[in-house]
């Protein structure tokens, strides 16, 4: 068809076709690193036009965006990292959404294994959205990537401790503009990362600084990770997996932890995506630290039902028939707790009128059914189980 009508789709088509042939093979297959050679003779015939991308106010060019990253995509198939980014940097003008740029730079650096380098793209795109999860999660990632600094007393690593978390002279600086935050960077890009975040922890906007407190928890949990990474006998069962991460954490480390958590849980317990926010963590604690957390929640008067719901999936996590210390009653009262709660969020007001239902109360319902089904499965050997499984269903 290229040849019949010369035109450039039919032979992007072919390209495409090989790049996805490449990719079902082994990366280094002598047939893959065949057909890609193909692709970038073919990729000859259909250049990108950069002198397009000169100028002050570039134009949207869908044709040479798709084309570039037609180019982008068999470079790095083939591992040509180095021309990629070159090519990305000479046609840059084309993409024109900066978290789009952003990105490519980041995905071509970290392949390259320049992570320093993408761990600086990263924090600035973090700084221009500070509110974009996943972007956080990626700096976080990137910044766990490079190099560990040092310990200067013995000369060991600290890759997996959190004291890389803590400044050297003990103290955290005063972080209110971002001129100080690049003014105190160390040679430790996790350190850098929290600096930034306690910066944004300043802001007035509360969607950043939620995302800024989740980030510093990941910050911590990701040290944690990596110190469970280290070398070690490995473990027979969960339970003993459980207790060997946890033994690799400090004991204040663990306290300062769960000290993150019981604040971002008391500041936003009202929100409906609190119990989500926090569900990654959750695994690493243990009950008695959860009830620690829970004590600590306030019963804001004008947020009351939202935290009790926040409250009920909290302990639902750590609730489950068969686990330690929970009974059937436990639940039976949990149960009631919920619908007391529902039927006081949708009491009749004085003459019979109905207040209209809060959006919090069919939470509590669908918590109530759910506590059921729990009841239903830690009681099916015994007579009259079915009976808590139609309670769910009438809910």
């Amino acid at each position: 068809l290229f040849k019949k009508f010369n035109k450039p789709m039919y032979l992007h088509w072919v390209i495409v076709s090989i790049l996805l042939q490449a990719r079902g093979q082994s990366q280094n297959a002598q047939g893959s690193m065949r057909v890609l050679d193909l692709a970038e003779m073919m990729l000859k015939k259909a250049p990108v036009n950069l002198e397009l991308a000169n100028g002050e106010s570039v134009p949207f060019n869908r044709h040479q965006l798709y084309l570039m990253q037609l180019h982008l995509s068999t470079l790095r198939l083939q591992g040509k990292l180095p021309e990629a980014l070159q090519l990305l940097e000479a046609g840059k003008a084309f993409v024109k959404l900066p978290c789009d740029l952003s990105r490519m730079r980041m995905q071509l650096l970290a392949e390259a294994g320049q992570f320093v380098s993408a761990t600086k793209e990263a924090r600035e795109a973090v700084v221009r959205d500070p509110c974009n999860w996943a972007l956080v999660r990626e700096y976080i990632w990137l910044a766990s990537r490079c190099p560990a600094p040092v310990v200067e007393s013995n000369g060991a690593s600290a890759t997996g401790s959190c004291a890389r978390l803590q400044p050297r002279d003990g103290v955290f600086p005063d972080l209110a503009t971002l001129e100080d935050v690049e003014r105190h960077r160390t040679d430790d890009e996790i350190f850098n990362a929290l600096l930034l975040f306690r910066h944004l922890q300043n802001q007035a906007s509360a969607a950043a600084i939620r995302m800024a407190l989740l980030a510093e928890m990941e910050l911590c949990r990701t040290l944690f990770d990596i110190a469970e990474a280290q070398p070690t006998e490995r473990p027979e069962s969960i339970e003993e997996v459980h207790r060997s991460y946890r033994a690799r954490i400090g004991e204040e480390e663990l306290t300062n932890f769960v000290q993150q958590l019981r604040v971002f849980v008391d500041r936003f317990g009202h929100l409906s995506c609190c119990y989500f926010d926090v569900k990654p963590f959750l695994c690493i604690l243990e009950e008695r630290e959860v009830a620690t957390i829970l004590g600590s929640i306030s019963d804001d008067v004008g947020q009351q039902l939202e935290r009790k719901v926040t409250k009920a999936r909290l302990r639902r996590a750590f609730q489950r028939p068969g686990s330690l210390g929970v009974s059937q009653n436990s639940l039976t009262l949990e149960v009631q707790a919920l619908l007391e709660a529902w039927l006081a969020s949708t009491a009749a007001r004085e003459g019979g009128e109905r207040q209209p239902s809060h959006p919090g109360a069919v939470e509590l319902l669908a918590l109530a059914s759910a506590e059921l089904l729990d009841l239903d499965r830690a009681c099916s050997q015994q007579s009259g189980a079915g009976a808590h499984l139609v309670n769910a269903i009438v809910l």
